[in-house]
């Protein structure tokens, strides 16, 4: 318990703008895995015969992919070294 402790304070930044920053980039992760509406209103597979509609679910993989980018980006940046090391306590 100790040793999570310790890692968690670790990654957790001092400044809370670096803060905020980390939690946004970790929802850019979560929210393509969240569902956008409830069971009841989702396209019912019968509509999908329809070469429109499996176009826009097939193209829409593609569309998470800048976001997924982003996200890796933005861990990138947030957990890049800075050039003055941080004290250590």
């Amino acid at each position: 318990m100790k040793r999570l402790a310790e890692f968690l304070r670790s990654v957790i930044p001092a400044d809370p703008t670096q803060l905020i920053f980390l939690a946004g980039v970790v929802c850019l992760f979560v929210a393509p895995r969240l569902r956008w509406w409830p069971l009841g209103l989702g396209v019912a597979s019968e509509r999908l015969t329809d070469s429109i509609a499996q176009q826009a679910q097939i193209l829409g993989v593609f569309f998470l992919l800048p976001i997924r980018f982003t996200g890796v980006a933005g861990y990138f940046l947030c957990f890049w070294p800075g050039s003055v090391p941080s004290a250590e306590s």
